[in-house]
This record gives structure tokens, sequence and C-alpha cells, in this order.
């Protein structure tokens, strides 16, 4: 598709501030735990050419696992950013941004106007669910660019049965799959959604063979790890299917609930990010009914659109409780809204409905702001909300001036328990020569959330010793102790 050269300005511009939104800050406010410090070890065992994993991060099923496509790809920012954790953010920020570039493109095709597609990528662009997966570093925010890629060319195959469309969704959507599985079953799904109320036709036999190639090609090294080691991924699918186990904790776990409160929050970070459940209510009653009015006039578009809109719906089964496995549903949320707002503004009599829910939406883009200037309520920290980059430095800062160039012991009391990957690679990012396991004395890095019981536990273990200071940086903590 050809931009004119307003339109070039205009997506340029799209992408500044796509790109301003989520660096905003990161250098401090970099959520780096042990996650963060268990990849970045891996793929810096890839650069170093010692190991090369066929598998990436597991999944929430024992034996399964993402692909291994995310170490490699952040091996090429660590390597440029010689193992800089800010060069792999900034990485992942860009792909994030550019995805705003390819949902100004994918939506001037769907609804085959420039106002509609600005006002689809200014949603996205503001969206503070696809800001925090550009500023999260973790295997399932590169994922946003395939998916996109992945329905434009489903939406180019519905629309124009070119089989080259429908062999590239496969490639793109097995390549987001690769970064978050969850996105495999959910794929799955709106693909037979779509051939039974025939969105799409069935491809044609060599279409289909060129596509299981491409699929094969792509879970080449997960399938091949599954053969190494005794099928163990198959072997786990399968019991997940045939035999689900129903721990103590999971007996009053209803999906269904889990299902419905994850989604009400996957809306309020997606689109209308605002705390009143009234005006989210009304807000929800006012797109239904005016995606009904697009859909009166535009059936095959609305199809497409309301099928990607519940493709969460597998999510019931299979894994309701997690907010990432959301991923791909957001979006299309964000293309049922435009549709929404376009059928109540092409009905002359109700235009200001749609007036009113775009305001809405861009009122509760201020929260959006505020969360980023302020910090908080990104899903992914948890309980973690003491980890940040900038107290993280001020703290090995104060190990390395305070130990006066003298060896000492580093240990980090974590959440979740003595997971301390991060804090080492930080450590030994920061400064590589003051990374010693034995030294006079001993400084301690206290999460906020550790448990007094298990904080005086550790603490014990080390033999008697003697606190001689204790101070804080932001809500973390940090002990020195000495051999007593």
């Amino acid at each position: 598709m050809k931009l004119t050269k307003s339109e070039l300005l205009l997506v340029v511009l799209i992408f500044l501030l796509t790109l301003f939104l989520r660096t905003y800050k990161i250098e401090d406010y970099l959520f780096f735990g042990y996650e963060q410090g268990r990849d970045a070890i891996i793929v810096e065992n890839i650069i170093s050419l010692k190991d090369f994993t066929l598998v990436g991060p597991s999944t929430s099923i024992g034996g399964i696992f993402h692909g291994p496509y995310y170490y490699y790809l952040l091996a090429i920012p660590y390597f440029l950013g010689k193992g800089d954790p800010l060069s792999a953010s900034f990485f992942l920020i860009l792909l994030g941004s550019i995805s705003s570039i390819l949902i100004y493109i994918f939506s001037k095709q769907f609804f085959r106007s420039k106002i509609y597609a600005l006002l689809t990528s200014l949603l996205f662009v503001f969206s503070f669910e696809y800001i925090s997966y550009s500023r999260w570093l973790s295997n399932v925010s590169p994922s946003v660019l395939f998916i996109i890629l992945s329905f434009l060319f489903l939406y180019k195959y519905s629309n124009s049965l070119k089989q080259i469309n429908f062999i590239l969704f496969i490639l793109f959507s097995s390549l987001a799959s690769q970064f978050e599985m969850i996105i495999f079953p959910i794929i799955v799904f709106i693909v037979i959604a779509m051939l039974l109320f025939k969105v799409i036709k069935i491809p044609s036999l060599k279409a289909l063979h060129i596509s299981l190639l491409v699929f094969i090609i792509v879970f080449f090294p997960l399938i091949l790890f599954d053969f190494r080691n005794q099928h163990i991924s198959i072997n786990s699918l399968t019991d997940f299917i045939l035999n689900p186990k129903i721990d103590e904790n999971a007996k009053t776990f209803n999906p269904i609930a889990s299902f419905i409160f994850q989604s009400k929050l996957h809306l309020q970070r997606s689109l209308i990010n605002i705390e009143n459940d009234l005006i989210i209510a009304i807000s929800l009653l006012l797109t239904l009914v005016g995606f009904i009015l697009f859909f009166t006039k535009n059936r095959s578009f609305g199809k497409f659109i309301l099928i990607w809109a519940i493709s969460g719906l597998p999510l019931i089964f299979i894994g309701p409780g997690n907010p990432q496995n959301y991923v791909p549903v957001g979006i299309g949320w964000i293309f049922l809204i435009v549709a929404s707002v376009k059928g109540w503004i092409e009905n002359s009599r109700f235009k200001i409905i749609g007036f009113i829910l775009i305001f809405t939406i861009i009122f509760s883009f201020k929260n959006t702001i505020n969360n980023l200037i302020q910090n908080k309520n990104f899903f992914f920290v948890t309980i973690q909300e003491d980890l940040n980059l900038a107290d993280q430095r001020k703290v090995l800062h104060f190990l390395n001036s305070d130990s006066n160039g003298e060896p000492y012991k580093f240990l980090a009391f974590t959440i979740p328990s003595l997971h301390p990957e991060g804090w080492e690679y930080l450590h030994k990012y920061y400064y590589p020569n003051e990374a010693k396991k034995k030294g006079k004395f001993t400084y301690i890095v206290i999460e906020k959330n550790v448990y007094p019981i298990w904080e005086n536990k550790w603490i014990a273990d080390l033999g008697k010793t003697k606190l001689i200071e204790e101070k804080y940086f932001g809500l973390l903590r940090v002990q020195k102790r000495i051999a007593d």
C-alpha cells in the first residue's frame, strides 16, 4: 500500500510519539528481576558461543517451553550494547514502536479511511497494555509485532483469497507463538471460527502443504528438543489435556470468573483506562450498539473483528489467570471500538455518541500518562514493585564505593525466594571486577516483600555475623555485615 507524502509524515510522527511514550524514563524505571537476569545469562552464553539453546523460557505447564528465538533476538542488542540491559530494552521498544506503523497500514486497508486509521493507531499508541509490553524485557514483548502481521495477512487472505497471504499468516502467527506459546491455541480457535462463519475459505492443497512446511521450519528447534528429550513436551501436553491435575489451591479456582476478571483488567489497560465501573459498563454498552450498527453494513468485516475480539475464549480452558495470555486480544478490541465509533458516526441521528465514545477513551489517556510518570500499575511487576533500575544501580554503586576496593561477599534475598540471577547479572555488568564471593564484609540486598522469617533464617545460615549498617535505596534495603 502506497502512502502519500502527508501520510508518511503522519506515520513518522506516530512512530516518534510511540517511541517517546515507551522510552519515557526507561533508564530509571526498567524492571530487571530474576527472569531478566536469567535470560541475559542465557543470551551471554549464546554470544560467547558456549551454548545454543533449543528452547526458550518455560511455560506454566511443566515440560512445555516457548520457542528459543527470543534469546537469539536479544543476542543482537546485548552484543551491540556489550551486555547493557538498556540496549535490550530499547531494542524491544523499537519493535513495539514499529508496530504502530503496521497498525496504521493495517487499519487503513481495513476501514479504507485515513481518519479511522489514525484513530486506530492512536488508540494503540496510548494503550497502556501495549506500552507495558514494549517496556517489559520479556519473551512476550516481540509477539505483538508478529501478531499484527499475522492478522494483517489473514485479513488480506479473507479479502483477496491470494494463497501467499495465508502462507504469510501461518508464518507470522507461528513466529508470534514462539514468543508466547498460548497464542497458538488462540490462533487455531480464530481459524476454525473464521472457516465456520465463512470469513475465510479453506486454502488450496498446495498452500496447505507449504504452510505446514513453514510451520515445521519455525517450530523445528522445539521439535528437535522434544526428540532429544524423550518427547517430554508432547508427553506433558498430552498429560495436561487427558489428565488435568487439580491441586488443593485449584479446587476453589473458577476459570470463568478468572476469565471475566482478567478480561476486565485487560480492557482497562488496553482501551478504557478508568477505574469507574459504571463508566466502563456504559462505554461497553455504547460500543456494542455501535458495533451492531457497523456490522449491519459491513458483515464480513464485522465477523472478522468480532472473532478476533472474542478470541480469548479458549483461555477459559487453558489459562485464564495470566494477564499476558490475552496479548493478541487487545488489538482486536481496539479494532472493535473503532468499528463501533464508525458505526455511530455514519448514523446521522446518533453521530454524537461516536464522539462521546472517542472522548471517553481519550480522557482515559491521562491515567496512562500518570501511570508512566509514576511508574505504577504495570501488570508484570506484581509484588516486586521495589525493583527499578535506578535504585538497583544506587545499591550496586554503594557496594562498590563503600567497599573501598576490598573484596566482599554479595547476596540478594529476593522474591521469588533465592533467585538472585537479576542482581548477579547487574552486579557483574556494572562492576565486573567487584563480583566477589569472599571477603571480610557481606553485603545483603533485601527486597521489600521478603518474609521476615525467611530473612532471619537466611542470615542465620551465614553463621554468626554482626550488623554494621543498614541503608535504604527506594524500597530496597541493604545490610552490611561482618563475621562475628
